[in-house]
């Protein structure tokens, strides 16, 4: 005789189910971006000694230049601005900034 699985399981792994289906659940990147703003362009280089160098048109007044950095590590990564997350640095040139790709 089979038994069913009780309820709370089914949920469970049905919600589970639902969240990968949206891209919740996926991998963590966690890099160091060193910001120089008020460049001529904006473009992004990974270095060989460790952070990620990122030139930003936007000056840093009221945020702009962290909105623009998101932006840019968005289309550099092919992923929406909300899965950008900066962890540390919001006032500072030297960055901590997590991505779920």
């Amino acid at each position: 005789m089979l038994r069913s699985m009780p309820d709370l399981s089914v949920t469970f792994y049905q919600s589970i189910f639902e969240t990968a289906q949206r891209g919740i659940l996926s991998s963590v990147k966690t890099i160091q971006v060193k910001v120089k703003p008020n460049s001529k362009k904006s473009l992004l280089e990974e270095t060989a000694e460790g952070p990620w160098l990122a030139h930003i048109k936007s000056p840093p007044v009221d945020g702009k230049a962290n909105q623009e950095l998101i932006s840019l590590l968005s289309e550099h990564f092919r992923c929406p601005k909300g899965a950008i997350l900066i962890k540390s640095g919001m006032s500072s040139r030297t960055k901590l900034v997590q991505i779920h790709i």
